[in-house]
């Protein structure tokens, strides 16, 4: 089983972060709007893109054991306003065109930070043992 995690790229659903991020900054390149607009910022992810978790999913199914959970990933938690900030530099949008809609404190229940652990993805990309 390969547990994936955000991944970043052309055609990623409005409903994920990466998503809406993508298509305010083509919709501001193109004048439709003024302005980009998110929630907070400081939430942490995983996020990959899609050519990495191909070769991620490929390794799952040639190593990967029936039954084991495989978690893909990168393994380092990227904060959201720096993966909008990457994105903006990508397409030639400056930062000042965001407007952070800053939300409601966190509840108690909210989980903050989200990565994946990766270590069992990479036990299956070492290099076999000697025989």
């Amino acid at each position: 089983v390969a547990r994936l995690f955000n991944i970043i790229g052309a055609g990623v659903s409005e409903s994920l972060f990466a998503g809406r991020a993508l298509r305010q900054i083509e919709d501001y390149r193109r004048g439709k709007i003024s302005r980009l607009t998110f929630g907070g910022l400081d939430a942490v992810r995983d996020y990959m893109t899609a050519e990495e978790a191909v070769e991620a999913l490929e390794l799952v199914m040639k190593k990967g054991r029936a039954g084991e959970v495989y978690n893909v990933g990168t393994g380092v938690p990227v904060k959201m306003r720096a993966l909008l900030k990457k994105l903006l530099a990508e397409n030639g949008v400056p930062y000042k065109a965001v407007y952070e809609n800053r939300p409601r404190p966190a509840k108690r229940n909210e989980v903050k930070a989200v990565y994946a652990d990766i270590s069992k993805l990479q036990k299956l990309r070492a290099p076999a043992p000697a025989k």
